[in-house]
């Protein structure tokens, strides 16, 4: 009985142990899944993508640590150095181009915990990639495995679709019926589909479709004349789609329709001039070339080729002979077509024609508005004479007559170069012309004369220079008559001129006045302004260029500047000058001012309110004064009668008193007595202090 109990305990102790282990297994359990809780993962074809594992420790037990977890990538995928990481602390991991590793003898991923394991990859083909991840725990007794699936999209378009031989270039015209389509492609996935698609103007003619991986050729046949539109279109099974280049090509089988004209000569007919005119109707969608072919009984003569457009030709210069002409069209197709061959006689005797004495002489120029020539001419048969004048825009008229007219006079031309002929033509048909002469007309002076001279206002016996350039429409260079220097001799006001004749007659002319003044007194005049003497005093003018920019100049009490302002003359003198002032006078109106050396004054000088002059102290120096002038146009300012300040007036004085010398020895009489104040004033205070100590003592 007991050993019944101890065996039944036994059974049971067993069991119990299995169901355990069982338990433990079961409870045991290593989560691999992406980081968004799948097993699988859609990633971009040829772009880097994050592959992040997730691992949970299901395992039941307290030495259940995930210890090691590898993941072994499939042929294809393409790892990316020095990205693989993870969440988990490691001692070390691992990586080759298709494992990596990562361990932690005391564990990475602890019972209960979640921890992330991450790298990047590249894959190039689309298609479905599964990568094996494997875990292991520290007591050995868990090892899992988990497969999880990349999915690499297709984004590609088919590359390379091509269109190759026997395919036609793109433009051509073909003399056939078909067209045969010869396609290449390339796709990095699978195609599911290659379209050529056909077209004309009125749209889709005809599309074949094919499965095929790499190449296909069509050839649609039965096709009337016209314009084909044709190109490939492939698409892979994600649905990625290329085109070919459209290429175009005209069908075209049908011969020229080609006839002579209404003006061409009729068969076997003889005429008495030395050219021989045709023309052709032709009915030709796609012309290419068209031939004229002019033989006699020797040969070839002439083959005038010519491309799509020409419908005559005028066979001109042939000497008397028997001719035979055909014309031959080929259009872009190859199709040929003749017309066919005719046969002329020519047999010419030119009139004898020339400019008769009263023609104007070739190559003239002459200045009215009119061109007359008349003819000699020796004709039997005379026919008709033209007489065409043209310019350089092209005919200008045509005067065409019956026989008899010798002379044309073409009146109410304007200006311009003019060339002229005149042909006969007689009732057999023969030809002569003129030679073509050349007139021109110009009934215009030239339109613009420069005439500048320098300078205007001149000592006697100085220099003036003129120079002189004129423009004329037709005469690029007309002549020129002027006097470089003119004379200087005598004093008083002068013209200067300077006269522009172009090639026709036609004459402008312009005129510079100057004066001339005599030799300066006790002075002399600056290069820039002119100088002059009156009374002794010298004077030197200023002009209104200068005075615009500003004009220096040192003067004397003998000396002034002149200048216009405000449609009057105006002066600036000098009064005195006293260590590093000067007095200034401006008239005509005096003014005076004492400027020190650097200081302005301003003076208004007409009336309006408004300063026209700035004179400027440069330097005072060994009685004699540097001074500047300038132009300008500065509101006087105003004053408010409340709080009107005295300005300081400056002084008038007569004109007479420009070079006075009673101010400086006022200035003097003035400085004596003062110095004769101060002495007294020193001496009273001395003997006021020696008073003051003398009764301090007592």
């Amino acid at each position: 009985m007991a050993g019944k109990i101890i065996s039944s305990t036994w059974r049971i102790s067993s069991v119990l142990l299995v169901v355990i282990l069982f338990v433990g297994f079961a409870l045991a359990a290593h989560i691999i899944t992406t980081s968004e809780g799948t097993t699988s993962k859609n990633i971009l074809e040829d772009v880097s993508s994050i592959i992040n594992i997730t691992v949970e420790n299901g395992d039941v037990g307290g030495d259940t640590n995930i210890t090691e977890v590898n993941i072994t990538l499939p042929g294809g995928v393409v790892f990316i150095s020095d990205t693989n990481d993870t969440s988990a602390g490691r001692e070390y991991s691992t990586n080759t181009s298709n494992s990596l590793n990562w361990l932690n003898a005391s564990g990475m991923v602890y019972n209960g915990a979640v921890q992330s394991f991450w790298f990047n990859v590249t894959i190039s083909t689309p298609g479905r990639y599964n990568i094996t991840v494997g875990t292991l725990n520290n007591s050995g007794t868990a090892l899992f495995s988990q497969n999880i699936t990349i999915v690499v999209n297709d984004t590609t378009v088919p590359s390379s679709v091509a269109l190759v031989s026997p395919t036609q270039n793109s433009g051509v015209n073909v003399s056939q019926s078909s067209i045969p389509v010869n396609t290449t492609f390339v796709d990095n996935g699978v195609l599911s589909a290659i379209v050529i698609n056909l077209y004309n103007t009125t749209g889709l003619v005809n599309a074949t479709s094919s499965s095929t991986n790499s190449s296909w050729y069509a050839n649609f046949t039965g096709l009337p004349d016209g314009v084909y539109y044709y190109n490939v279109t492939a698409n892979d099974t994600y649905n990625n789609r290329n085109n070919s280049i459209t290429k175009i090509v005209t069908l075209d089988t049908t011969l020229p329709v080609l006839g002579f004209g209404s003006r061409s000569e009729s068969d076997g007919i003889n005429v008495s001039r030395s050219s021989i005119y045709l023309n052709v109707t032709l009915t030709e969608v796609n012309e290419h070339t068209i031939t004229f072919n002019l033989y006699n009984s020797t040969g070839l003569v002439n083959s005038s080729f010519s491309r799509a457009g020409q419908r005559a030709i005028n066979f001109s210069g042939l000497i008397d002979n028997v001719y035979y002409y055909n014309v031959t069209v080929n259009d872009t197709a190859g199709n040929v077509n003749n017309t066919a061959t005719r046969i002329i006689t020519l047999d010419t005797t030119l009139p004898v024609l020339g400019f008769g004495s009263r023609s104007e002489s070739d190559g003239i120029n002459v200045s009215r508005s009119s061109i007359y020539l008349n003819v000699t001419l020796t004709e039997v048969n005379e026919h008709t004479i033209t007489f065409n004048l043209y310019n350089s825009t092209g005919l200008v008229n045509s005067s065409f007559s019956r026989a008899g007219q010798r002379a044309i006079n073409f009146s109410g031309l304007i200006d311009h170069v003019y060339y002229y002929n005149v042909t006969v033509n007689d009732t057999a048909g023969n030809v002569n012309n003129t030679a073509t002469r050349m007139i021109t007309l110009d009934t215009t002076a030239p339109s613009s004369i420069s005439f500048p001279c320098s300078p205007t206002t001149i000592s006697q016996g100085g220099t003036i220079t003129c120079s002189c350039s004129a423009v004329d429409a037709l005469d690029p260079n007309p002549t020129l008559s002027y006097t470089v220097n003119p004379s200087t001799s005598t004093l008083g006001d002068f013209i200067t001129t300077c006269t522009a004749t172009d090639d026709a007659g036609n004459i402008r002319s312009a005129n510079v006045s100057y004066t001339v003044i005599p030799v300066l007194a006790g002075g002399s005049s600056s290069s820039s302004s002119g100088g002059g003497s009156s009374s002794g005093v010298t004077t030197y003018v200023v002009t209104n260029d200068q005075l615009a920019t500003g004009y220096q100049q040192e003067i004397s009490t003998s000396s002034r500047l002149q200048f216009s302002a405000g449609g009057a003359v105006h002066y600036v003198s000098l009064g005195s000058v006293s260590g590093n002032s000067a007095t200034i006078t401006v008239t005509s109106t005096p003014q005076t001012a004492t400027l020190s050396v650097g200081e302005s004054k301003n003076f208004e000088l007409n009336g309006d309110n408004f300063y026209d002059v700035a004179v400027t102290l440069v330097r005072a120096l060994s009685g004699k004064a540097t001074v500047s002038v300038k132009a300008i146009h500065e509101a006087v300012p105003t004053v408010p009668e409340t709080a009107q300040p005295e300005e300081p007036k400056v002084r008038e004085e007569p004109a007479q008193q420009e070079a006075a010398p009673e101010p400086e020895q006022q200035s003097e009489e003035t400085s004596s007595s003062v110095s004769t104040i101060a002495i007294v004033l020193v001496v009273v205070i001395v003997l006021v202090i020696f008073w003051l100590i003398f009764r301090r003592k007592k």
